[in-house]
């Protein structure tokens, strides 16, 4: 499936590698350009978005809901080859952000769309969450920040954690962890 819906054009990058090339390691073994739709660009676009990773892509996909005339323009030899396909595969629980910022606004706004995207699309989702851990006294008032910050927002389940309860839930991780806070959101 092509990660641009028609309607989008993506620009490739000047200067591409050819079949043999190496490209972050990888070996080209296809043709460029890239095996998505590719439509010449003519005349003056609505919406130019720079980079195709999972964040341009989603913003192209979404603005094709609109009549707009939208430009995707990619410097790499495919889509989402860049930082995207680095990621830990983890999504922003909502929480870690300062409150009353837009990026905290954004995190939390882009959390809520993960279950319509997979469902619209097909592809696998689930929330594994994360836990933010805490070595002594210090770390402990970060902690309490995260909590704070989750309920600002309204984000379910962030909560603190206990040895014991750490223990038990992940009994791999260090025992030298005094407290953690749970982002289920994640």
């Amino acid at each position: 499936m092509s990660p641009c819906r028609p309607g989008v054009r993506l620009v490739p990058g000047a200067g591409r590698p050819t079949i043999g090339d190496r490209h972050h390691g990888v070996p080209i073994d296809r043709p460029y350009p890239p095996s998505i739709e590719c439509f010449k660009v003519k005349g003056v676009k609505d919406v130019t978005i720079i980079g195709g990773g999972v964040i341009g892509c989603a913003i192209a996909r979404e603005l094709t809901r609109y009549r707009l005339d939208i430009t995707l323009v990619e410097s790499e030899v495919e889509v989402g080859f860049g930082t995207s396909k680095s990621n830990s595969g983890i999504i922003h629980g909502g929480h870690h952000t300062e409150s009353g910022t837009l990026k905290s606004e954004l995190a939390w706004a882009g959390n809520q769309r993960w279950v319509r995207l997979a469902q619209e699309l097909g592809f696998g989702f689930r929330r594994n969450g994360d836990l933010t851990v805490a070595f002594d006294e210090a770390d402990l008032e970060v902690l309490d920040r995260l909590v704070e910050q989750g309920r600002d927002r309204d984000i379910p389940g962030v909560e603190i954690w206990g040895p014991e309860r750490i223990r038990r839930e992940e009994p791999n991780l260090s025992q030298d962890i005094i407290a953690a806070v749970d982002g289920p959101t994640a």
